[in-house]
C-alpha cells in the first residue's frame, strides 16, 4: 500500500491542495471542520478510485500469496469435491425432493 498511499497523495494534492496519504487523513480534516473542509472533501470523492485500485491491488498480491503457500491443501480439498456437482445434478431422488418443496412454497 506504499505505492497507493504516494498516488493518493499525489491526487490529494492535484484535485483540492490538501495533504493527505489516505482516506483517514482526508476524514480527519473534514471532520474538523475548518477552511481546509470542503477542499478535503473533494479530494476524498476525487481520489476514491485511486484507493480503491490499491487495495484492489494489495488484495490481489495477498490473494496470490496465500494461494501459493497452501496450495496442496487448496488442491487436497479441491480433490475431495471433485465431481460433486454431477453427482448431485444425477440424483434423482434429491432432485425429486427439490420439486416437492418448491410446489409446496408456491
Amino acid at each position: 500500500m506504499q505505492r497507493t498511499a504516494g498516488e493518493y497523495v499525489e491526487c490529494a494534492e492535484a484535485a483540492a491542495g490538501v495533504t493527505a496519504s489516505g482516506p483517514g487523513d482526508l476524514e480527519e480534516v473534514i471532520a474538523g471542520g475548518g477552511p481546509r473542509a470542503a477542499a478535503a472533501a473533494t479530494a476524498y470523492e476525487d481520489c476514491a478510485p485511486v484507493w480503491a485500485a490499491g487495495y484492489e491491488r494489495a488484495a490481489t498480491a495477498a490473494a496470490d500469496r496465500f494461494v501459493v503457500r497452501h496450495a496442496g491443501a487448496l488442491d487436497a480439498v479441491a480433490g475431495r469435491y471433485d465431481g460433486v456437482m454431477d453427482r448431485i445434478a444425477q440424483d434423482q431422488d434429491l432432485a425429486t425432493y427439490l420439486a416437492a418443496r418448491v410446489a409446496e412454497a408456491t
